[in-house]
């Protein structure tokens, strides 16, 4: 029993200001409270509650305040989400792009021919970009859906016709093609042994 009073909430902005963010605090019932503030500014926000002046058991609570996600600022681009040139065994790949979007998460689900889920592997190319790999395993067509902290990028979804595979003798090798140094050539050979 917490017996009769009313729950004061002390909100401390990142920099351990008080009384940057009010608080709302209403009784629903007898015996609970609904408490609601909007922070005005990202970071760690702490969170003190005290009933009958003194703190409730697991106060403060830290909260971390994210900036809003904008799904509508991401790009995505590559060969991989083009609606035509990605053949069977290709690796189909792509990059979305988040700066200035927000801190949100990238989903992406690629389907395939009669609603098969394809494998997509992804790497982090640095704290905006994610490079994303599928490989279509049959011909047809796949969607490839986008979002960004559950909402769908600007053209998601996009549709991919995947053509048959086909068996080719062109090569490519060389130096040029592993790394290269600024200022000097970087060399590499094609040959298309007969192919046109």
């Amino acid at each position: 029993e917490a017996g009769r009073g009313t729950p004061e909430v002390i909100i401390l902005d990142p920099e351990g200001h008080k009384n940057t963010v009010p608080v709302k605090v209403r009784q629903v019932n007898e015996e609970s409270w609904r408490c609601e503030y909007v922070a005005s500014t990202i970071g760690l926000h702490s969170i003190n509650i005290f009933f009958a002046g003194q703190a409730i058991p697991n106060s403060p609570f830290g909260v971390k305040v994210s900036p809003v996600c904008d799904a509508r600022k991401v790009r995505a681009s590559g060969r991989g989400l083009q609606p035509l040139g990605v053949r069977v065994k290709d690796s189909a790949d792509f990059k979305v792009y988040t700066e200035g979007a927000g801190e949100g998460n990238v989903e992406v689900k690629v389907i395939g021919p009669g609603g098969s889920n394809e494998v997509v592997t992804v790497k982090q190319i640095d704290q905006y970009i994610f490079e994303y790999v599928y490989h279509p395993k049959k011909e047809g067509r796949y969607i490839v859906m986008v979002s960004y902290g559950g909402q769908e990028i600007p053209k998601s979804p996009f549709e991919v016709n995947v053509g048959p595979y086909k068996e080719t003798r062109i090569r490519a090798y060389g130096p040029g093609l592993k790394g290269g140094v600024v200022g000097f050539p970087a060399l590499f050979t094609v040959e298309t042994n007969g192919e046109t």
